[in-house]
Formats: structure tokens, sequence, C-alpha cells
């Protein structure tokens, strides 16, 4: 006589044997794997800076703050311009600047191949790879005078009105509370000529 094994026996027997292994399998490992897309931006892409000026490239990973960015990271650009001889390797951490030195001649300045680096290996170019720095007087600094002669004075003033541009000038000057040209009634001024 032969013995014969129910299926429904059988498959208890699996049923077992799995929860058995499943149970030893989510012992094995747990844990969260998070998955982040991130782009290195720069920013701003063009700038006008006076000359001598230091200035500041701003990088940004994403939306990620310094603390989550993996450490061994780095961004790298290439500093090109009228008074570099041959480009400058300049290096910062992603979230961090670029701070360029201040640059002395005038004319057009590149930050060219900005990249993230890892080791190295080239991860990915930023968005946009290269940013323009204008270097240019943004305000006059300096402004050469001189004194009149009494000969130029006496062209650009004649008589009374030479008489009471000196008083406007005066009054603006002994009143610090006033500007110049106010307080000072036309033919209500004494004044000494000294040219005449």
């Amino acid at each position: 006589m032969r013995a014969r094994a129910s299926p429904c026996l059988l498959w208890i027997a699996v049923a077992i044997v799995g929860a058995a292994a499943a149970a030893w399998c989510e012992d094995l490992a747990t844990g969260q794997l998070e998955i982040r897309g991130a782009v290195l931006k720069v920013s701003p892409a063009r700038q006008e800076v006076a000359p001598g000026l230091p200035t500041v490239v701003l990088t940004a990973l994403g939306q990620l703050d310094p603390s989550q960015i993996p450490a061994g990271l780095r961004v790298e650009g290439d500093l090109s311009g009228p008074g570099l001889a041959e480009p400058l390797r300049l290096t910062t951490t992603p979230g961090d600047a670029f701070r360029i030195p201040g640059l002395n001649r005038e004319g057009t300045y590149t930050l060219s191949s900005i990249r993230l680096i890892e080791g190295e290996r080239t991860i990915s170019a930023a968005d946009p790879d290269s940013v323009e720095i204008l270097v240019h007087r943004l305000v006059i600094s300096t402004i050469t005078s001189r004194a009149l002669t009494p000969e130029e004075m006496g062209d650009q003033l004649q008589g009374d009105d030479l008489g009471r541009e000196l008083a406007r000038l005066w009054s603006g000057y002994l009143d610090p509370g006033s500007s110049l040209g106010t307080g000072v009634a036309d033919g209500d001024v004494d004044f000494f000529d000294p040219w005449g």
C-alpha cells in the first residue's frame, strides 16, 4: 500500500518553509535608500566690478544644505582674461563661493569650465558652465582741479555778478546747514571787489 500526501498538507509545508525563509531574509538587511538628483548652479551669470575689487561667484548643489553634501566633492573653474597670462584654476566646495581676487586690468574675464569633481573624476558641468566678470571703473574716484586765476574768474563773471557769486559761495560755506545758492538775494550784498 502506498501512502499518499494530501495536496492540502503539501501547501501547508510550503507555507511554513516560505514564512521561515522570509523571516530569515528580513533580518539580513533593513534600511532606506534615498535617491536625489542635484544640479550644480552658479550665480550671477554676469557681474560688473571695479578694478582691484575682489568679488565672488556663488555655487549651490540643488537644494542641499552644506551638511547634506557628501565629503570629497569640489567645484573647479578656470579664470581667464586680459590681466592673466594663463588661466587661473579656482576651487571651492559646493554651496560655497568662488573667491575671485581683485583684477586690476579692465576688460572682460571669464570663469569657465565650471564643474563638479569627485576625486579626479568630473561628475557634471555647472549650470551655467561659465560666468562673465566685466572689470571697469564704476565710479569716477579721482577729480583733478586747480585754482582759477583772477583773469579766468573775470572772464566768467563781470562786476556785480562776481560779487554775488562770491557771496553765494561764502554764505553756503559759512552756514553748514544751507545749500549753496540759497539765502542771498540779488543786489542785497555788499562786497569787496579785489579787481576793481
